[in-house]
Order: C-alpha cells, then structure tokens, then sequence
C-alpha cells in the first residue's frame, strides 16, 4: 500500500520500530511518525520527492531531534 509514494508497510513498521527504539515509547515515535507525514505532505506540495522514502526517513530523523530539543527545553526550565 502507498501513499505518496512512501510504502506504507514500511512506514508502519521498519521506520515506526526504528523510531521506537530511538525514544523507547512506542507513542511517542507514532507522534514523531505522524509530525513527519506532515513535514513530508507539506514539501511535496513545494517539489516532487524523487525518493520518498528516504526523505520520510531523513524527516522523522529531523523530527526526533526537534522533539528531544523540546523536551530538553522543558526539563531544564523545571529544574532551575
């Protein structure tokens, strides 16, 4: 199943599994997975993705980090 041109399967499962041992909760990467649909959907109205995969890939990879820099964010603001 496709959408976009990313497998779905995929998405779903090697990238959402990776994912979940990057943050170790498997909700937190299903957030991180949907944010980056959404970066994706949003580029690809811009330009056509020639690998979308890859590019799925590389956004969740941005993602995570802006997550962890959020959550970093609050936790140092909480213990001053």
């Amino acid at each position: 199943m496709e959408w976009n041109g990313i497998n779905l399967r995929w998405a779903y499962t090697d990238l959402l599994m990776s994912l979940g041992r990057k943050t170790q909760c498997l909700q937190r990467a299903h957030d991180v997975l949907h944010d980056a649909f959404i970066r994706f959907i949003l580029a690809s109205q811009r330009a056509p993705i020639a690998q979308p995969n890859a590019y799925l890939r590389r956004v969740a990879h941005s993602v995570l980090i802006d997550h962890y820099r959020d959550a970093s964010r609050f936790f140092c603001a909480a213990r001053r």
